[in-house]
């Protein structure tokens, strides 16, 4: 995400904030996160915007380390948790799943944008003849790319990003991969594909979870409701489809996550402080 922000911006914007009265702070990586958890949040908590990961990493270093107490950040976890990378501050949190929206697709607010937007016949009648959920078959999928961009990840290898577009490889009326031989699509050379394919055997296993893009996931559940869930029409976008999955995850299930029992936690260490009401 680009903007015109910095670590250093960002810690101007909070000195700000706090010229008035010590607020608690709460960084986050862009405007649909700020969208998502101003609902949840305290009244006296400020909402930051730091347009991108790297930003909210740098912006807790920089406040750690001038001794800024009461600022929290939240960031996807990304490739974080199946690489075992540790967070480098206790100001820092990151999602249950690789990111908000993948970590908001386990639980049935998924299905409830699905009826919605969907024909609620074809929903029950695809899982009731696949004996399986929405949320199942689409984090299968899901983490059929997911494998490809992690391991290209790990390898350093430059996928073909004209080419990476879910679309061009689910078939419009069946849901279902036209091609199983996804690699051959994605990269630029023979070479890179040796080695993508070696890379691939080589992972851990994981949660699909966590190696699933969120973008991903709400794209093959539009794709699905064009034909097999519904009769969804072309100009309803992946973005209408997130904000509707936001919008329909309730506060059980987001109190359920580890990030919501973590920001908790945070507070109980920051006395005084309060980012949720």
């Amino acid at each position: 995400m680009d903007g015109h922000k910095n670590p250093g911006v960002i810690e101007s914007e909070i000195m700000m904030l706090r010229a008035v009265r010590d607020v608690s702070i709460l960084i986050l990586e862009g405007e649909n996160d700020i969208r998502f958890w101003e609902p949840f949040k305290e009244n006296g908590c400020e909402l930051v915007n730091a347009e991108g990961k790297p930003n909210v990493l740098g912006a807790i270093q920089r406040l750690d380390a001038n001794g800024h107490i009461g600022v929290l950040g939240i960031v996807d976890s990304d490739y974080d948790i199946v690489e075992g990378t540790e967070l480098q501050s206790k100001n820092l949190l990151r999602t249950d799943c690789f990111d908000l929206e993948c970590t908001l697709s386990r639980f049935d607010a998924l299905r409830k944008v699905a009826v919605n937007f969907g024909d609620p016949t074809k929903v029950e009648k695809f899982e009731s003849t696949s004996f399986r959920s929405i949320n199942q078959e689409i984090i299968e999928k899901a983490a059929m790319i997911g494998r490809i961009r992690w391991a290209a990840f790990r390898e350093g290898i430059r996928l073909d990003t004209n080419n990476m577009r879910i679309q061009r490889f689910i078939d419009d009326l069946t849901w279902e991969f036209k091609s199983l031989d996804l690699v051959s699509s994605v990269v630029l050379n023979s070479d890179d594909k040796r080695d993508l394919e070696e890379a691939i055997t080589e992972l851990p296993e994981h949660s699909p979870w966590l190696v699933s893009n969120g973008h991903d996931v709400i794209e093959l559940l539009r794709l699905g409701l064009r034909s097999v869930l519904g009769n969804l029409r072309p100009h309803v976008s992946s973005n209408s489809l997130a904000a509707a999955l936001r919008a329909a995850v309730s506060r059980d299930e987001i109190e359920s996550t580890d990030l919501w029992k973590s920001i908790r936690e945070w507070e109980l260490r920051n006395s005084g402080f309060k980012i949720l009401e």
